[in-house]
């Protein structure tokens, strides 16, 4: 990682710093020695996530994004037909991404579409497979995390869905569409999309072990890229004409147990994210029986009723904080950690900012790991779902001002507080490392933030590049507190 230096102005040699950006002229040196290299590889040992530096690691980001779930099946809309089709591709997407950057996203679920990749059976396509590695290399080059997401919702874009290949449905299925505001109904009342998920389950006609096939050419693919943390195998499965609960304790964890062992076998440094099925996101439980498998992260969703059906944010803040304590309860249980993989407000509902810090509030308490559900470009959004924190011309959503926000990223020690006050504009993030030499990287957007002051007591600033702090630590307890500029 390069080291871009900030102004700062330190009080050299004191275990207080304080940093202003712009405050001085000049390029000072931060005040103790930088970070070792950055760690390359992730493992899970109960509940946590740790790097190479035995941090514990919380993952942090957004879904980039919903457009991707029809053609041409990219987070950013482009003219597919322009002289220089990839050009017009990927300055949208390098913008984007340093955007990103700049509200302290660090971690991107990519959504993918098996329609995408194999639109004819046995042909892949390289075109599109292109863009992906464009947008997986300009991730890395960021320094984000990727977890590749295997993306369906009601089966096929035929059913006003998206994921699954045309052709693995039987006869004529209709032209794709994505024109259909209810239409996560059709796993109840489309007698079509439940026989899709029937024959995906009977793997009739081979259907299963194709998909299988896809997620094997997936992983053999990006399995050596350094930006690729991890692989989703589907996601929200639906369950066909069988009882959803028994759907979801019996036969998910069977597949997830046959098919994780065999990916791992091509990715052995990958994380896995399971998710159940889409109603249990809204419910806030699961039928679901652990995985009988070492080591992966459970990813739900959090979507409250009252969202999917188009009321307002709900006026008590505490059901998203209770809500998402249920899923960290379960996380315990189990003793794996837990990703929310969606959680959103459609833009422009009453409430939409006390509702997503509700969120952000309960991630910092119960050091969750999450993806925002999400962030696209485009003039067309699908199914008239408007969720994206970005406009189409890369500009954020009011909502972002509740996204970025001071956060610890990789902790050398135990957390001892994680407080942000969004009003006040101001954090306090505080850790014991008992080595007392601990590099941990705290995350301070320079969106919004990066005009501010920060002041670290028992320990001293490492480096800061953009958005990401280093910090070492020079005695066991270490506090950083952050001011914003320009408080609300």
């Amino acid at each position: 990682m390069s080291l871009r230096r900030p102004r700062l102005a330190l009080l050299t040699g004191s275990l207080v710093c304080f940093l202003a950006v712009g405050c001085l002229p000049g390029d000072p040196t931060p005040d103790c020695p930088p970070p070792d290299a950055e760690p390359t590889h992730l493992r899970i040992e109960g509940t946590r996530v740790l790097d190479d530096h035995d941090r514990a690691v919380t993952l942090r980001g957004v879904n980039f994004g919903g457009r991707s779930k029809f053609a041409p099946y990219t987070p950013i809309e482009f003219d597919l037909d322009s002289p220089d089709s990839m050009a017009a591709y990927l300055d949208p997407l390098h913008s984007s991404l340093d955007t990103l950057v700049a509200w302290g996203v660090v971690t991107l679920r990519v959504p993918w579409s098996w329609a995408a990749l194999e639109p004819i059976e046995g042909t892949y396509d390289q075109a599109w497979l292109a863009r992906l590695d464009a947008l997986v290399d300009a991730a890395g080059a960021r320094g984000f995390g990727v977890i590749l997401d295997l993306h369906q919702d009601i089966y096929a874009e035929p059913f006003c869905g998206d994921g699954f290949p045309v052709w693995t449905l039987p006869g004529d299925s209709g032209p794709p569409r994505h024109d259909c505001p209810n239409w996560f109904l059709a796993y109840f009342s489309d007698d079509d999309v439940r026989a899709a998920f029937d024959r995906l389950w009977a793997n009739e006609g081979g259907v299963r072990d194709a998909l299988d096939g896809a997620w094997a050419f997936m992983v053999d693919r990006y399995a050596d890229h350094p930006a690729v943390i991890g692989y989703e195998p589907l996601n929200e499965p639906g369950w066909g004409t069988m009882d959803r609960n028994e759907f979801t304790r019996d036969v998910l964890p069977a597949w997830y147990e046959d098919l994780v062992p065999r990916l791992a076998s091509r990715d052995p440094d990958a994380l896995f994210f399971l998710d159940t099925n889409g109603v249990d996101g809204a419910e806030v439980m699961t039928a679901m029986e652990r995985p009988d498998l070492p080591a992966f992260v459970f990813a739900p969703h959090f979507y409250h009723p009252s969202l999917v059906f188009g009321d307002d944010a709900p006026p008590i803040q505490d059901e998203a904080i209770d809500s998402l304590a249920y899923w960290a309860e379960l996380g315990a249980e189990w003793e794996v950690p837990i990703l929310l993989g969606e959680f959103g407000i459609p833009n422009g509902r009453a409430g939409e900012l006390p509702w997503i810090r509700s969120h952000y509030d309960a991630f910092d308490t119960l050091r969750m790991h999450s993806t925002h559900w999400e962030v696209s470009r485009a003039a067309e959004v699908w199914n008239g779902e408007d969720l994206s924190l970005m406009t189409q011309d890369g500009q954020p959503e009011p909502v972002v001002a509740e996204v970025a926000r001071p956060w610890l990223r990789a902790v050398a020690g135990t957390v001892t507080d994680q407080t942000i006050d969004m009003d006040a504009g101001t954090a306090t993030l505080a850790w014991q490392d008992p080595s007392a030499s601990g590099v941990t990287e705290v995350i301070v957007p320079s969106y919004l933030w990066g005009a501010g002051s920060l002041a670290i007591t028992g320990g001293c600033l490492a480096s800061r590049d953009g958005s990401r702090v280093h910090v070492r630590a020079t005695s066991p307890d270490v506090t950083v507190q952050v001011s914003r500029e320009n408080a609300r």
